[in-house]
């Protein structure tokens, strides 16, 4: 039988296939020694070996892979952010541009809509119509953006993330109501404020959702300085006609850089461009230190 990993406990896993959960499923020692460590999202073939026990025989080979949180297989990453706790910009920043390294869809939800400033919300979706393809705004209280969202990811892997207290575990309850599937998802829902590891939730139409640890702080890790105006799809168009094909957009001149001319004009956003260069900034430090 082929299924999805939703979760991992030690060495007992949960495989979730053609609509029932199997749980406490070990994997065959072969795989511990061969192959990389089993993570939530993995898809694998599992045999009934005898009465109720399931052995994992093999992984598939894995689309993507997320070290922080440890997931593999997304199709998207839900980036939740509201107006408080005060969104911490430069880690959606990073959280777009891991999106664009790992070719995974990231999708922008403004959460608690029913309390939000309307200012908060149109500068939001200013700083990112040319950014993320997909904002939406949503409301675990009124139901707004809900179905929205579950057309995006039906039949898809995704990621609930952002800071703690956002209202990931909201939107969980929202999306899945009484559509959860087996035993997993009832004894995930009991209202917990924290989430203390990473599972997926199944729901109606094939939606799976990984619930995730909020966090506040991720490390780009694989993306190097010079090469990080290649996930900034809102430059590109402007960096096509910098003057030369290495132009970081930084401490070059503007009559060299045509980001630099664009974000004079503003063509492009500040607290954008702002951001893009205390992350260079960032990871320009992490590789002096590491090689210097």
């Amino acid at each position: 039988m082929q299924g999805v990993v939703v979760k991992k406990v030690a060495d007992l896993f949960s495989v979730y296939s053609n609509g029932v959960c199997y749980n406490n499923v070990v994997a065959r020692g072969g795989i511990k020694k061969k192959e990389s460590r089993i993570l939530v999202g993995d898809i694998v073939f599992f045999e009934h070996e005898s009465k109720d026990k399931y052995i994992i025989e093999s992984i598939c080979e894995r689309k993507n892979e997320l070290v922080r949180p440890p997931l593999a297989n997304l199709d998207n990453l839900i980036i939740v952010i509201t107006q408080k706790p005060l969104p911490d910009l430069v880690l959606v920043d990073k959280l777009i541009i891991k999106c664009r390294y790992l070719h995974i869809r990231p999708i922008l939800v403004i959460s608690k809509a029913d309390i939000l400033q309307n200012d908060f919300i149109n500068e939001l979706k200013s700083q990112y119509k040319n950014v993320v393809k997909d904002i939406l705004v949503l409301s675990s209280v009124s139901g707004e953006g809900k179905e929205d969202l579950l057309k995006l990811i039906q039949n898809q892997t995704s990621s609930l993330v952002g800071q703690s207290a956002v209202g990931k575990s909201s939107i969980i309850n929202m999306l899945g109501g009484s559509a959860q599937v087996g035993e997993l998802s009832k004894k995930s829902m009991r209202g917990k404020n924290t989430t203390r590891h990473s599972e997926i939730l199944v729901f109606e139409n094939n939606v799976r959702i990984a619930d995730t640890s909020g966090f506040s702080r991720f490390v780009l890790d694989g993306i190097k300085y010079s090469q990080l105006m290649r996930y900034y799809d809102d430059f590109e168009k402007f960096s096509k006609k910098c003057k030369y094909s290495t132009c970081v957009h930084i401490p070059e001149i503007e009559d060299e850089c045509n980001v630099k001319k664009a974000l004079k004009s503003g063509k492009i956003n500040i607290n954008r461009y702002n951001r893009y260069k205390a992350i260079y900034e960032e990871l320009k430090s992490q590789w002096d230190r590491r090689y210097n």
